[in-house]
């Protein structure tokens, strides 16, 4: 089930790039990480300081190869995705598939933040890319 909205993701052709944005918001850097399976940086910034409030992800290619190179190239920096925390990232899997969100990950992968996990799928009647999140476990 889908618990709550942990975070909105925000490509960037670079770390610099993404950091700068957030700082003009006004925004606080709460976390960051590496997601290497996808060959990306994550920043996340936060506004207030609510270790539990939802966070702006700002995700950089660390590698020609990166997941979002090809979007970055095309969009430069943009929306791209939203993450949801769930319970149960097989479960919400297995029910997004059955609703007709096509799996990006078929099983889930280490995620930028030591006890996260994640998966992503995309809404193909909208193009949204969708990334499930489960902490700890």
């Amino acid at each position: 089930m889908i618990v709550r909205l942990d975070h909105v993701g925000f490509a960037s052709p670079s770390a610099d790039e993404g950091t700068a944005l957030m700082k003009r918001l006004g925004l606080v850097l709460a976390a960051s990480g590496a997601a290497d399976d996808y060959g990306v940086s994550c920043d996340f910034w936060q506004a207030g300081d609510d270790p539990q409030g939802t966070t702006v992800e700002v995700v950089a290619p660390t590698r020609p190869d990166a997941a979002i190179t090809r979007r970055v190239a095309m969009s430069g920096s943009s929306l791209y995705h939203l993450a949801f925390e769930v319970d149960s990232l097989a479960e919400e899997l297995s029910r997004l598939r059955r609703a007709g969100f096509l799996p990006i990950d078929r099983t889930p992968r280490c995620g930028a933040k030591d006890d996260m996990r994640v998966a992503f799928v995309l809404d193909p009647t909208t193009d949204l890319l969708i990334e499930l999140v489960h902490y700890g476990g």
